[in-house]
């Protein structure tokens, strides 16, 4: 499918829809707006144990291959403080990819595999904006970043047997409290521009 929301109206497109809506969003100058609540994430069970499923996701129901990408700028507050792209089937089974605060460091430019237990691997970032893209190609999906909106690098390539439909979008956690502020240019989906993963 093409799919393409800029944000440039008062609302966004009917068909999107929140998981687990945030107290304080809005549609402003072209960009979604949202500030997460506290004690916020999605995560499961490896290494801490916890299981948290209560991050914001403003998605769209997908079934077959896509790319999916996203413009965020961020204002972090908080340590694990982040903002980015997620698509999942349900509580234990999806991915997500997004730069994450780290108050004492760099930040964390990172992707998160789910099927039942949690894995994760990151590498330093400075900055406040980013481009990403996450692509399905059947259970594969490759995960990308980019500065400038053009030259992507693959960060992640993995097998993830998800179930259709997806609920895939945008998302944000702040799960050491509020705070902070991510603002997404746009959300769009389209046919993956290649089958290959480079």
């Amino acid at each position: 499918m093409d799919f393409r929301e800029d944000f440039r109206n008062a609302g966004y497109d009917s068909r999107l829809a929140w998981y687990n809506e945030p107290g304080e969003y809005s549609v402003a100058d072209g960009c979604l707006v949202v500030r997460p609540d506290a004690d916020t994430d999605f995560w499961q069970k490896t290494c801490y144990g916890f299981t948290p499923d209560s991050g914001h996701l403003l998605y769209l129901e997908l079934v077959g291959d896509f790319d999916l990408e996203t413009h965020v700028h961020f204002s972090f507050a908080n340590q694990y403080d982040q903002a980015g792209l997620l698509v999942r089937t349900d509580t234990e089974h999806w991915v997500k990819t997004s730069v994450e605060f780290e108050p004492a460091g760099p930040a964390s430019l990172g992707v998160v595999m789910t099927d039942i237990y949690s894995n994760w691997s990151i590498s330093g970032f400075y900055g406040d904006h980013i481009y990403l893209r996450i692509r399905r190609v059947g259970d594969v999906f490759g995960v990308y970043h980019a500065l400038d909106g053009q030259s992507w690098n693959l960060m992640r390539l993995g097998w993830l047997a998800l179930s259709d439909p997806l609920q895939a979008g945008l998302y944000a956690c702040a799960p050491k409290g509020a705070g902070m502020e991510a603002r997404f240019d746009y959300l769009q989906i389209s046919p993956p521009q290649s089958k290959e993963f480079h």
